[in-house]
This record gives structure tokens, sequence and C-alpha cells, in this order.
């Protein structure tokens, strides 16, 4: 059985693979960003295109975002805290940090994510979202971000290079 890579520590089969292949829809947002992080993770990227709106999409394809993602390695997703806006259910929220690995480095997206409910569909709103990239440095004999119990350089700086 392979786990989720969004961390919901549930298999991927029964977790986020059938929202990527579009046989369910996200009854949360966090849900959606969960199912994102996986579709990065795992290079749907069709997925990832069809999820959000906010911006032109303008000529934007899968192809294009496998290229600029070819070297990215997702480890670990941290949702931080997520809901609806209080008296507005049809808008919601994800604070998360992503944790991915760039030419053996490892570095941590922030996000306070914004969610549109759209014809009891949840969409990622790409111009309403707050992030920033941050190196993140730590020792091989630290406790791996992942969660695994293991020794950061015995699990995840093995994916990283």
């Amino acid at each position: 059985m392979d786990m989720c890579p969004c961390g919901s520590k549930q298999s991927f089969q029964s977790c986020c693979q059938p929202l990527l292949l579009k046989n369910n829809k996200a009854k949360t947002p966090e849900q959606l960003m969960r199912s994102r992080f996986s579709a990065f993770a795992t290079k749907h990227y069709d997925y990832i295109l069809s999820t959000y709106i906010g911006v032109d999409k303008g000529d934007s394809h899968a192809e294009d975002m496998a290229k600029d993602y070819e070297d990215i390695h997702w480890l670990h997703l941290d949702v931080k805290s997520s809901g609806t806006m209080a008296g507005n259910e049809q808008k919601g929220f994800v604070h998360f940090c992503a944790y991915f690995g760039l030419s053996g480095k490892l570095y941590a997206l922030s996000e306070e994510s914004q969610f549109q409910l759209v014809n009891d569909e949840w969409f990622y709103l790409a111009d309403q979202s707050d992030s920033h990239n941050e190196r993140v440095k730590l020792s091989r004999n630290d406790s791996c971000i992942c969660q695994s119990g293991k020794k950061f350089k015995k699990c995840c700086a093995l994916k990283i290079g």
C-alpha cells in the first residue's frame, strides 16, 4: 500500500488518487490543497491546471509545468490551519508549509491559500494567495521533516540528492 503524498496517513488509492482521476471532488479547501500537493508530487499537472481560477491560464499546459518542475522533489505537506471564511461558506483558506528538494537543497514553501466554491466544487484562487520560499537547513542527524521517525540523512535527504 503506497501512502498518500499529502501526509494524511491514508493510502494514495483511498485519499487523493480519486480526486486526481476526477472520480471525486474535494469536499473542503484542505482536501483540495492536499490533492494539489499530491498532484505536484505525482506529476499530475493537468489536475493542477484544472483546479485553479483567478488568473488567465493563457497557454498554460501540463507539458510546460512538467518542464518547470522536473527537478523539484515534493517531500512533505504540513497543514497549519484550514476552513471557510466567517460569514461566507463559499470562500475558504489553507495555511500550509510544503517542503521540497531542489538541486540537493531543502526548501519550504509557506502559503496562506485562498479557495472559492463554485457549483459545489472547490478551486484554488491563484491570484489571492500569499506565499514565500525559504531554504531550510537541517543537519543530517536531525529528525526528518516528513515525520517518519527516521533521521533526515536516512529519509528525505536521499530523495533530493
